[in-house]
């Protein structure tokens, strides 16, 4: 049965300056504002079909759905529910909750230290049939363009980009097809993932007992239009590579500003140890080319 959409879904669009609000397959942004949302309830059953092993976070989305939050004192956050207003709903369903098909949870990370902040992807996540087709390249698009506007509202320096979080890959060639099809540049290095943000009252010890730092890669993808609130960004990132200080910025960010770890915590430390030893060793005149 098809239905037509709802009214209320039209007073729930992200950012009205956001320049695509419609996408491939005539998908929509819905935004998933506040723990109330009537989406939210979706967008989390969603999740724990598609996230099984990290059911630890739900609290974690209901917090990015406030936007600002003491929880995340240097983040904002965005929820982000895919709406398609042409999908074939189940009978019986509740209609404000018909048709969402995906969501995309993601953060500004602001800067602490001088320079610029940058956006932290924590989950995306569609439903078989809307996963290719181009869905996942526009809301990358839309965090990009989200990311600008949520710097140029606090009077902060353009964005660095977009950094994301995604299962390692461990062949040379998946790696390098994987950054010439998507622009993105992957961060060398060991990053171990912590199992969650540092201080949060919303997940306690006992949840956390048994998780531990996960191995993954660090995906960056360049910011590509600046707001004209600022100069030029001094930070150039060419396609394809980062400097050692480009990643270290990055990583700090992740770690220190976003994590709340401490900046002797064994998993940052790690992470930069990795990246210098790498770095090192591409740069001895004994290193194969």
């Amino acid at each position: 049965m098809l239905h037509s959409p709802s009214p209320l879904l039209y007073a729930a669009n992200p950012d009205p300056r956001l320049s695509e609000p419609i996408g491939p397959l005539g998908v929509m942004l819905l935004d998933v504002f506040g723990p109330n949302s009537p989406y939210l309830t979706r967008v989390l059953e969603l999740f724990w079909t598609l996230f099984p092993k990290y059911r630890r976070y739900r609290e974690y989305i209901r917090a990015c759905s406030q936007r600002h939050t003491p929880e995340h004192p240097h983040a904002v956050g965005h929820v982000w529910a895919v709406y398609d207003p042409a999908y074939e709903y189940p009978l019986g369903r509740p209609e404000l909750l018909e048709g969402i098909i995906g969501f995309q949870i993601f953060n500004y990370v602001s800067p602490q230290r001088g320079g610029s902040g940058f956006g932290l992807g924590a989950f995306r996540g569609l439903e078989q049939g809307y996963q290719h087709g181009g869905v996942g390249a526009w809301l990358l698009r839309g965090a990009l363009e989200q990311l600008a506007l949520d710097a140029m509202d606090r009077g902060e320096p353009p964005p660095l980009g977009h950094l994301v979080e995604v299962e390692p890959m461990q062949d040379a060639k998946r790696r390098e097809s994987f950054a010439q099809k998507t622009g993105a540049i992957l961060l060398e290095g060991e990053y171990l993932e912590p199992p969650m943000l540092r201080g949060v009252s919303y997940v306690g010890p006992e949840q956390l007992k048994d998780i531990v730092p996960k191995l993954m890669q660090l995906v960056f993808y360049p910011a590509q239009t600046e707001p004209t609130l600022h100069p030029p960004n001094p930070l150039t990132l060419p396609k394809g590579s980062l400097t050692l200080r480009e990643s270290c910025v990055l990583l700090e960010g992740i770690y220190l500003d976003y994590y709340r770890l401490e900046s002797d915590d064994p998993l940052f430390l790690h992470a930069c140890q990795s990246l210098k030893t790498l770095e090192s060793r591409a740069s001895s005149p004994f290193h194969p080319t």
